[in-house]
């Protein structure tokens, strides 16, 4: 994974952590209450934050198990009354709570955001909803997109070429986003899209491409 990337996980691991946990616990209360589909929907509402989340990372793996889990338990409310494959996608999506903390860990730790090592579970949630199931190739193209290695920053007094200025502001760029989607401090987050969007703007205009 791309260093900004990963410092961009680092950043949002613990709201991450906070949201995954809140997932869990909503998924394991209806698991026991399971005429009660207003858990269900809390959990889809977790989850739908955690695949934002992940999406802004740049943990491409994670976020499209977060994407799959989410529309498992979109399905599962959109069939509550007929309880249609009820049983299967619990099963599917209490194991993905599982499997998705560890993954996360794994990448955090430097290990590769490989989604390959998630296609058996990938595609049992996706059964669930009668979907196609994925292929290996599909998954290595995913895989070949998110660990592109980051282009070494400029030395000190050496001028930023465009690119490295986009690789600068990208990870405040994120954070920004990420806040405004949570709706959290929605003014100061929405200056820092503007102020990032603004100075990239101006490089671009100001400074060559080559």
């Amino acid at each position: 994974m791309a260093e900004l990337s990963s410092q961009t996980l680092h950043i949002v691991a613990r709201e991450l952590n906070s949201e995954l946990n809140d997932a869990r616990t909503a998924l394991e209360a209806f698991g026991e209450q399971q005429d009660n589909v207003a858990l269900l929907r809390k959990c889809n509402e977790h989850l739908r934050s955690v695949h934002g989340a992940l999406r802004i990372a740049e943990v491409y793996g994670a976020a499209l198990l977060a994407e799959e889990m989410g529309q498992v338990a979109r399905y599962l409310i959109d069939n509550f009354s007929e309880r249609r494959h009820l049983a299967e996608g619990l099963d599917a999506l209490m194991r993905a709570m599982v499997q998705l903390p560890t993954y996360l860990e794994r990448v955090m730790s430097g290990g590769r955001d490989m989604a390959l090592v998630l296609l058996p579970l990938l595609n049992d949630l996706r059964a669930v909803r009668g979907h196609a199931l994925l292929s290996e190739g599909t998954l290595l193209l995913l895989n070949l997109s998110s660990d592109q290695q980051a282009n070494p920053v400029a030395a000190p007094g050496e001028a930023l070429t465009i690119a490295q200025w986009a690789r600068k502001l990208r990870t405040r760029y994120q954070l920004g986003l990420l806040g405004w989607i949570k709706g959290e401090r929605v003014d100061q987050n929405l200056e820092i899209l503007s102020r990032s969007a603004e100075k990239l703007e101006q490089v671009a205009t100001t400074q060559p491409v080559f």
